[in-house]
């Protein structure tokens, strides 16, 4: 299982592709995610929590992604 803190620590360095499975359509998907305030002009502040939320710079938006629907993470 993926902790909270440590893909918080890894996406506040920098560009993160993560891997997870949509709640949707449960199919395998990537997205490019940062929480890097260069990427971005708001500051953010979560706490730990079951999901996190994420800058999707794929998308340009703001994204929720649950903790237990991701596969794995690797820095961009």
């Amino acid at each position: 299982m993926i902790r909270f803190s440590d893909i918080k620590t890894v996406l506040e360095g920098g560009v993160v592709n993560i891997t997870f499975q949509s709640l949707v359509s449960g199919e395998e998907r990537v997205a490019k995610c940062t929480l890097n305030p260069t990427y971005f002009s708001h500051k953010i502040k979560q706490s730990e929590s079951d999901s996190i939320l994420v800058y999707r710079l794929d998308k340009n938006k703001w994204d929720d992604i649950k903790l237990n629907t991701i596969l794995k993470y690797e820095v961009a």
